[in-house]
């Protein structure tokens, strides 16, 4: 819970002008997603997929936001 709050907070910071800092944290949060899936697979906990699916849209977005800059 704190990365992902530490996560959004350097989101936050590198729309504010930090953009080496918020493209960090846009790779580690997209990192992060694709690890929940991968381990949602692992366990066969496919019901739930669709929730780390959907913030690592937003979170690959957010990171192709930055590389983009």
């Amino acid at each position: 819970g704190a990365a992902k709050v530490a996560g959004a907070g350097g989101l936050a910071a590198g729309l504010r002008g930090a953009t080496a800092l918020g493209g960090a944290a846009a790779v580690g949060l997209t990192a992060s997603f694709v690890c929940a899936i991968i381990r949602h697979v692992q366990t066969g906990a496919l019901r739930s997929i669709p929730f780390p699916g959907a913030l690592l849209a937003v979170a690959a977005a957010s990171l192709f936001i930055f590389v983009s800059q």
